[in-house]
């Protein structure tokens, strides 16, 4: 009896153990590919190479990082081609995670698209500041580097992203005039038996006391105000992606889901 409790006990270890490995395999990446080349345009160890760089960045990061080189769009818009790859293969495990970089050669036209947690980050300012590193190596059809570059950028941009604050610590004000009070009278009590100490200082009206006698005649005496020269310097002010406009479009997979990303052409 008491070997079976045993055997019963390791059993239940044992699939404990495979449904937390079945568990971690669906929490992975959607994404089995994350190199896409309809063109032919990459060597087979180039996109090896490329699509473990792309896999590493979308593990670290939970978000999928994709880039699908077209070789023609066929009349359809860029920006729905790459929606609509995103919709098929992206995203991250459960989420909606994901940025999809698509190009197509021959009419030299690019579209984002994203998703979930990558839709905050990448707004149509990082997206612009994403594809001016790329595009000259897109221009150039050095596809490796400009794969390589958009990586490196989207792993960059999905590691700094901070979320902005969404309430400020308020201050009691009656804290203040408080504050102030006990401020006032610590300096009055301060400075008061400093004052006191000086028995031999006196205040003066004016200054003719300490002009040496008939050393100096002033005829007439007054005061005029000239100018005064103020210089302002802004202050520097960190600014919030999320502030930042974010091209939207709805999610042709349905589910009332949308896609940022802007789009356009090299």
């Amino acid at each position: 009896m008491k070997r079976l409790n045993v055997r019963s006990i390791l059993a239940l270890l044992v699939a404990l153990i495979l449904s937390v490995s079945i568990f971690g395999a669906m929490s992975s990446s959607a994404a089995s590919v994350y190199v896409v080349d309809e063109s032919g345009s990459l060597s087979q160890d180039q996109i090896q190479e490329l699509n473990s760089k792309l896999a590493e960045y979308s593990q670290n990061n939970q978000c999928d990082v994709v880039f699908v080189l077209k070789q023609s769009l066929n009349g359809e818009s860029a920006a729905d081609a790459a929606d609509k790859y995103f919709d098929a293969n992206v995203g991250f495990g459960s989420t909606n995670n994901g940025i999809v970089l698509l190009f197509a050669i021959d009419e030299s036209e690019y579209a984002f698209s994203t998703g979930g947690y990558a839709y905050s980050v990448f707004s149509d300012y990082e997206c612009n500041e994403l594809i001016s590193q790329v595009a000259p190596y897109l221009k150039s059809g050095d596809y490796m580097n400009a794969i390589l570059t958009f990586g490196s950028g989207a792993d960059y941009y999905l590691q700094h992203y901070s979320e902005p604050v969404a309430t400020e610590k308020k201050h009691n004000p009656i804290w203040a005039p408080i504050a102030a009070a006990v401020g006032a009278i610590a300096g009055w009590i301060g400075t008061g038996g400093q004052k006191a100490a000086l028995t031999s200082v006196h205040q003066q009206q004016g200054a003719r006391n300490y002009v040496r006698s008939n050393s100096l005649q002033i005829v007439d005496a007054r005061e005029q105000y000239l100018y005064s020269q103020v210089t302002r310097v802004p202050r520097q002010q960190q600014q919030q992606n999320t502030n930042r406009p974010t091209t939207s479009r709805p999610s042709g997979g349905g589910g009332g889901g949308v896609h940022g990303g802007t789009s356009g052409k090299i």
